[in-house]
């Protein structure tokens, strides 16, 4: 089964590798910064599932992206994971308070992600 699958990271490398290793479960649509992620999915598209880093380069956290996910009924059916360096407990908490469905630390194998998003899709 295929789908779209969102992934957005400003770290270029881990957003290629992630495109490459996933482009196999479907189109793979890139963004570097939550407000262009935001902006393409206000514009009607709904992806099967997102990834989105915690930490991105133009200082947007991922979580308010998530949030806008979640805040929205027609993505009711995206599943979400956070990829991110941070470990602690209270960061996790804040990731599953904001709706996150799976939560990747960095550095993460892509095989990992790999097996996830084929149990989202029921590959």
């Amino acid at each position: 089964m295929r789908g779209q699958i969102m992934v957005v990271d400003d770290h270029q490398a881990t957003a290629e590798l992630l495109a490459f290793g996933l482009s196999g479960f479907g189109y793979v649509k890139v963004f570097s910064d939550a407000f262009s992620a935001g902006a393409w999915l206000r514009s009607g598209e709904v992806p099967r599932v997102a990834i989105v880093d915690w930490c991105l380069g133009d200082g947007a956290n991922g979580l308010d992206l998530v949030r806008l996910i979640r805040s929205d009924r027609r993505f009711d059916g995206i599943q979400v994971a956070m990829l991110t360096g941070k470990v602690d407990a209270q960061s996790y908490g804040e990731a599953a308070q904001a709706g996150v469905d799976r939560y990747f630390c960095k550095p993460v194998e892509l095989l990992y992600i790999q097996r996830w998003v084929a149990g989202v899709f029921g590959a």
